[in-house]
């Protein structure tokens, strides 16, 4: 996915190719600083999402699909609220970044097939099993879009609030959906034999 930003980035996708770089510079320092903040063992710097996607990591606790869209949640309904007020929501003459950060959507759309197939591919053979039940790469594609449209009306009530009281009402609410969304995802996509996993991941390096 951060190749296809590049992509997108060079080929002119986007309108502020500044604004798109940024974001995803951000994004990714709050990432690795999460993951160095859990391997360090600090978890009073690790959000709630993150340390659910990362105990089930640990805990080899999961489905493949399980991993992805835990990871992905705590990417997208924790972390990206906070890089796009970061990183601003409009440009410097007053217009508006949505259009960029709704042009992602078409991208991301095109990526989740190979994403599942190299998914299956190198960690659990089951990932893009779509006879497992109705979640598939379409399914995918509408989470996704509802996910990046509520981040973007969470990063407008970061950026308007007034006071210190608002702002921390705002990142609990946050929070506690991501958080939500982590537990929901935990308990619906459960590894039943890790074992199975491990031996797979192991053969395939």
């Amino acid at each position: 996915m951060t190749q296809n930003v590049r992509d997108a980035i060079d080929t002119g996708w986007f309108d502020d190719r500044v604004w798109l770089a940024q974001v995803d510079a951000v994004f990714a320092h709050l990432y690795f600083r999460t993951l160095d903040a859990w391997e360090a063992g600090d978890t009073d710097r690790v959000p709630l999402a993150w340390q659910i996607a990362l105990r089930a990591e640990d805990d080899h606790a999961m489905t493949g699909l399980g991993n992805f869209m835990l990871a992905m949640n705590a990417h997208i309904n924790r972390d990206f609220a906070y890089v796009l007020a970061r990183t601003g929501l409009t440009a410097a003459d007053g217009t508006t970044h949505k259009p960029d950060h709704d042009a992602y959507n078409a991208r991301l759309d095109s990526l989740y097939a190979p994403v599942f197939a190299e998914e299956a591919r190198r960690f659990d053979p089951a990932f893009d099993d779509i006879d497992a039940g109705p979640f598939d790469e379409t399914a995918a594609g509408v989470i996704m879009r509802g996910w990046r449209e509520g981040v973007w009306r969470h990063a407008e009530e970061l950026v308007t609030a007034r006071t210190r009281q608002q702002r921390q009402a705002v990142e609990q609410q946050i929070e506690a959906y991501a958080a939500s969304q982590a537990l929901m995802i935990r308990a619906m996509f459960a590894g039943t034999d890790p074992s199975t996993r491990d031996a797979y991941c192991a053969e395939h390096g």
